[in-house]
């Protein structure tokens, strides 16, 4: 029923807990096979790397020349 309040000291101690773990990114992962994906022109047919013009690669439109 009662809440019993915590101490200054108490308070920071327990923040200063939640710091001691690191927090950056330990390293980055790479997609392997991205140079595989599937190549499509804006009409929807598959490519091949030798085409020119612009692609479709991961949903994303790209100019080859």
């Amino acid at each position: 029923m009662y809440r019993t309040l915590k101490t200054l000291s108490d308070t920071l101690a327990s923040k200063a807990s939640v710091f001691e773990q690191p927090t950056s990114v330990p390293e980055i992962a790479l997609e392997r096979g991205a140079e595989e994906e599937p190549l499509y022109n804006l009409a929807g047919q598959r490519v091949n790397k030798s085409y020119r013009s612009i692609v479709i690669k991961k949903g994303s439109k790209l100019l080859v020349k």
